[in-house]
């Protein structure tokens, strides 16, 4: 009997660490364009850890196997009861009430975001660049050669068990989601985007280890020992009408410590235009004083936000320089973070307030979401 090791082997050749799948030297030199044998492994690995049925022959092999099969089962579970309904009302949302331009949403900055890449395209389907941060490690793909099948099924449970919050609840349980990824089967986030964009339809062309360089240019690999490293994932996606996406990843700490240590985040969003800006269950890290840096920052250089009241403060916007539109009801944070209660946002709800038909980060549950669409007036730009 052809045993499993043959048909990973045989039948999937799931790289050794898809994240190795970069030039050998270091520096910053443009990704390659991946060729189409790369692109089809590398997707038929993405479909493998989504449970979605690889489309070519890699990994049919593996896709047969009663553990991949669970696995699948599992998946469909967990992605009809947390994206579902709730994804095609994002998508409707953005369509209806966030009309933008092809300029304004060309790149999307998600910070505190991790691998939430659910949320993000779903809340701006049409952006080109999509950069997370997070301060889970990049991780790699699985070795599917050197996993027995007991071993893959583990793994596949670890992946589970990553998205079993940001699939049902909308967010991440950042702690939980740190010890599943640690546990040395599935690392990092890698295999959580990878995942997500093949649910998603996307098939996924290439991966990338990078690091970010002290000016904000993309290298290829990991940074170096020399100074404090930023270190990241870069996917290339292609939707079924042949449009590329790009996802960059990036491990960073946003607090002004974080950032003093290592300002390459900074650096690398200045290099880049005024960019949408989307904050959602960020644990009310921007109402911080030890978070004034990036703070200021998505102040001066946001062309707009998109946020619940866990992102940046109501009272810092401006009404001379900002344009508010106001999503869902306000009713004041979750007990965890009672504290954080927004006087001023509640007055502008009771004033204005359109539906929001979904819940959304810690206000999962429809009907008790809200968000705010923060766009930058002409004459502040």
């Amino acid at each position: 009997m052809t045993s499993f090791r043959y048909l990973v082997k045989l039948g999937l050749a799931l790289c050794a660490g898809l994240l190795a799948q970069v030039a050998s030297g270091q520096g910053c030199a443009p990704p390659e364009v991946p060729g189409i044998g790369t692109a089809a492994v590398t997707t038929a690995s993405a479909q493998l850890l989504g449970g979605v049925a690889p489309a070519g022959p890699h990994g049919t092999g593996i896709a047969q196997r009663p553990f991949w099969l669970a696995h699948a089962r599992a998946m469909d579970g967990l992605w009809q009861q947390g994206a579902g309904q709730r994804r095609a009302e994002m998508l409707a949302f953005s369509r209806r009430e966030l009309a933008m331009s092809a300029r304004d949403g060309e790149s999307v900055y998600y910070p505190f975001g991790g691998p939430d890449l659910v949320h993000a395209m779903a809340l701006f389907p049409d952006a080109r660049r999509y950069l997370l941060i997070g301060l889970e490690e990049p991780g790699s793909a699985p070795e599917w050669g050197a996993l027995s099948e007991a071993d893959a099924a583990v793994a596949l449970a670890q992946l589970r068990g990553a998205l079993r919050s940001v699939l049902p609840l909308g967010f991440f349980l950042t702690n939980d989601m740190r010890q599943d990824l640690k546990r040395g089967r599935i690392t990092g986030v890698a295999p959580l985007l990878m995942a997500t964009a093949a649910r998603l339809g996307l098939a996924v062309m290439q991966v990338e280890t990078i690091h970010v360089a002290r000016d904000g240019s993309l290298c290829l690999g990991r940074g170096g020992t020399a100074e404090v490293s930023v270190d990241g994932a870069r996917l290339l996606l292609r939707d079924t009408a042949g449009n590329e996406r790009e996802v960059i990843y990036l491990q960073a700490d946003l607090s002004d410590a974080g950032l003093g240590r290592a300002p390459q985040p900074i650096a690398f969003l200045e290099r880049h235009p005024p960019s949408p800006v989307l904050l959602k269950a960020a644990s009310y890290l921007l109402h911080q004083t030890q978070f004034g840096a990036l703070r200021a920052l998505l102040l001066e250089h946001a062309s707009m936000v998109l946020q619940d009241d866990s992102g940046l403060p109501f009272g810092t916007y401006d009404p001379q320089r900002w344009e508010a539109r106001l999503f869902g009801i306000y009713r004041g944070p979750i007990s965890l973070f009672g504290h954080r209660d927004q006087p001023l946002l509640r007055a502008a709800y009771q004033q204005s307030g359109r539906p929001l038909s979904f819940g959304i980060g810690y206000h999962h549950q429809a009907g008790n979401g809200n968000l705010q669409w923060m766009r930058r007036r002409a004459a502040a730009r």
